[in-house]
């Protein structure tokens, strides 16, 4: 059970404050936690700090104070990066294939003539986006819990399958819907979906986000077929980021991420919530580290451009920067202390859900 408390600090400027609780770990129900750090909020100048801190009896770390549930929306304002993503024709969200102008460069006649070429770019490309998995079946149908402005969604339909999300926010979902997707306009908790329905769900960058990661994977396996696959990403916090870079660490200067997972506690959530985890990839991509020198120059020159630079590539990556960063990016997974992870998982065989992870449905 999380205490909730009263604060007068608003996330963002405005008569209607954030409420804050104090609540206990998401991964064991402990509340014995220990102070970590304090970081402000550089990324998109919402007043106030976040306190990061650990558990003591199984070590996850997690955000307390933090909003609560009805009132953290104030935290995600009109240009949160990952709702700003446009779908049209000349844009590179963060899910979506390799832009027009990055084919057509590749197709250059004089560029394809360079020998190796085509192979080094290849290998530069490779695994800096979210897999695609084939259609098990005719018809094999996938939800995204999260879905943002509809690009992993249109990734999804390309390769056969049927599609459907949910995306708490009001714009991203109408872009969707626009493209012609059906999206939920709420938590999956909330959500009118068929239990066991879907061959595939997906969460990318979501679990993070949620005041209760347990019963959400819940009901994630409540809504896959005994067969099914759950496909999700989270920021890695054990790794070398969070000791080397402290509170100007990207991922802990977002008060909208109340959860701070390493491969240890994210593999017990998904274990306590009926889930057997098939596959870890370290992800290829140095984004957490682009955004956290933004934070530090933004920190240390306010009144440079230095620091939202880097910040704002983090949201929208050109190709060509992609491809610089892609050795060390490589090099940091290949010794597996990449800031974020890739997690596929398979409802559990031995255990029914009911029996491993509450009473949630």
């Amino acid at each position: 059970m999380s205490e909730e408390v009263q604060t007068s600090r608003p996330a963002t400027p405005g008569p209607d404050p954030i409420r804050w609780e104090s609540p206990a770990c998401a991964v064991c129900g402990s509340s014995a936690a220990s102070f970590v750090v304090e970081v402000r909020d550089f990324i998109y100048d919402r007043k106030g700090s976040a306190r990061i801190v650990r558990c003591d009896a199984c070590r996850h770390v997690y955000q307390s104070p933090r909003p609560t549930r009805d009132t953290i929306s104030h935290c995600y304002t009109a240009d949160y990066g990952p709702h700003t993503h446009n779908l049209s024709p000349a844009s590179a969200p963060d899910h979506v294939s390799a832009p027009p102008q990055a084919r057509r460069w590749y197709l250059n006649p004089v560029v394809r003539s360079i020998p190796g070429i085509k192979s080094l770019y290849h290998w530069l490309s490779a695994g800096s986006e979210a897999p695609v998995p084939s259609p098990p079946v005719q018809n094999a149908k996938a939800l995204e819990v999260g879905c943002g402005s509809g690009g992993y969604l249109r990734r999804l339909l390309e390769a056969g399958w049927q599609v459907e999300g949910i995306e708490f926010a009001d714009d991203p979902a109408r872009r969707c819907r626009e493209l012609g997707f059906r999206v939920h306009t709420t938590g999956i908790e909330d959500a009118e979906l068929q239990p066991a329905s879907y061959d595939l769900v997906v969460a990318w960058m979501v679990v993070e986000h949620l005041h209760d990661p347990g019963a959400v994977l819940q009901q994630m396996n409540h809504l896959l077929r005994p067969d099914g696959i759950l496909m999700i990403s989270v920021p890695n916090i054990d790794c070398w980021e969070l000791r080397v870079l402290g509170r100007y660490n990207f991922i802990l200067n977002e008060p909208t991420h109340l959860q701070h997972f390493s491969v240890t506690s994210i593999g017990r959530l998904l274990a306590a919530s009926g889930f057997e985890v098939e596959s870890i990839d370290y992800q290829k991509n140095v984004y957490n580290i682009v955004g956290s020198i933004g934070i530090w120059l933004k920190s240390r020159f306010p009144n440079r451009k230095w620091g939202n630079r880097l910040l704002a590539f983090c949201d929208n990556p050109s190709m060509w920067a992609r491809l610089a960063l892609a050795p060390l990016a490589k090099l940091i997974a290949a010794i597996r202390q990449s800031g974020r992870i890739t997690i596929i998982a398979k409802p559990s065989r031995s255990l029914h859900i009911s029996e491993t992870a509450g009473t949630r449905p």
